[in-house]
C-alpha cells in the first residue's frame, strides 16, 4: 500500500513530455469525455481535496492513457472534480472527470488506472462521451450524510435547528475570520436510533462543513465518528 506522504504529486510539469504540446490541437469531434464514481476510504479519506487532485494527476500521467492537456504555455491535465469532502469521511459517491485524445473502452480504463491508485481509492463506475458534460459541481444539488453516534441526538435539539431561519457561525481561513449563514445549507436532519442522516445543499456560494452542524447539535468529537456519503443528489425533489 502507498501511504498519502508518498502520492502527493511533487512537480507534474516535469513527467510532461516535450511532445505534449501537439495534444492541446486535437479537433474536439475526436476527444472522449470521461466522468469517474470512485470510493474515498480506509487511510484516503484522511487524504486533502489537493491530495486527491495530485494522486489522480499522477496515475493519470504514469497510465501511459492519451490524455488531454489545456493551456498552452503551462500545460496541465483537463481534470475536474467535484464538491470537496471534508477530512474523515468515508463516500462512495466522490467524482473526476477527465478527457482523453481518443477513445478507449472504460473497463481498459479503469484497470490501467487502479494500477497506479492507492488502495483507498476504488473506482466505482466510469462512463463515457463524445459531447462534454455539465461539471459535477453544478449538477449535484445535494448529499446525505450518515453519522454513527454513541448516544441518540435529542429531537428536540433537531427541531430547534430546522425552526431558525438563520444559522450564523465563524469560519476561519488562515488569519482570517468571516461570518456565515449555514441554515440555507441544511435542508433536514433526521434522527433515527444512534444513526444521523443529514441532509446538505450545495449551492452556488458553497455548502456547510458536516462538522459545522454536529457541532451545533452538541457533538464536538470530530474523528472518534463514523461519517459517510453514500448518497447524492441531482434534483432536490428526490430528497
Amino acid at each position: 500500500n502507498t501511504s498519502i506522504k508518498n502520492i502527493k504529486a511533487r512537480d507534474t510539469t516535469s513527467l510532461i513530455s516535450d511532445n505534449t504540446h501537439l495534444s492541446l490541437y486535437i479537433p474536439e469531434d475526436r476527444l472522449t469525455y470521461y466522468r469517474m464514481q470512485y470510493a474515498k476510504e480506509k487511510e484516503i479519506i484522511y487524504a486533502s481535496h489537493l491530495d486527491l487532485i495530485n494522486i489522480f494527476t499522477k496515475a493519470l500521467l504514469m497510465s501511459g492513457l492519451p490524455i488531454l492537456y489545456k493551456g498552452e504555455f503551462n500545460p496541465r491535465i483537463d481534470l475536474s472534480m467535484g464538491h470537496a469532502l471534508p477530512i474523515g469521511i468515508n463516500s462512495t459517491t466522490e467524482f473526476m472527470d477527465f478527457t482523453l485524445r481518443t477513445s478507449y473502452p472504460t473497463d481498459d480504463v479503469i484497470k490501467i488506472l487502479t494500477k497506479f491508485l492507492p488502495s483507498g481509492i476504488r473506482i466505482i463506475n466510469l462512463i463515457q462521451t463524445t459531447s462534454k458534460m455539465k461539471s459535477i459541481s453544478q449538477s449535484i444539488v445535494a448529499a446525505r450524510f450518515d453519522v454513527l453516534t454513541n448516544k441518540p441526538v435529542e429531537i428536540s435539539r433537531i427541531r430547534e435547528i430546522l425552526s431558525f431561519t438563520e444559522l450564523k457561525i465563524f469560519r476561519k481561513k488562515g488569519e482570517k475570520t468571516k461570518e456565515v449563514d449555514i441554515r440555507k445549507f441544511i435542508h433536514d436532519i433526521k434522527s433515527v436510533d444512534n444513526n444521523l442522516m443529514i441532509y446538505l445543499l450545495y449551492r452556488d456560494e458553497g455548502t456547510a462543513n458536516i462538522f459545522e452542524v454536529l457541532n451545533l447539535l452538541g457533538i464536538k468529537e470530530k474523528y472518534n465518528l463514523e461519517i459517510r456519503k453514500d448518497r447524492i443528489y441531482f434534483s432536490v425533489n428526490d430528497i
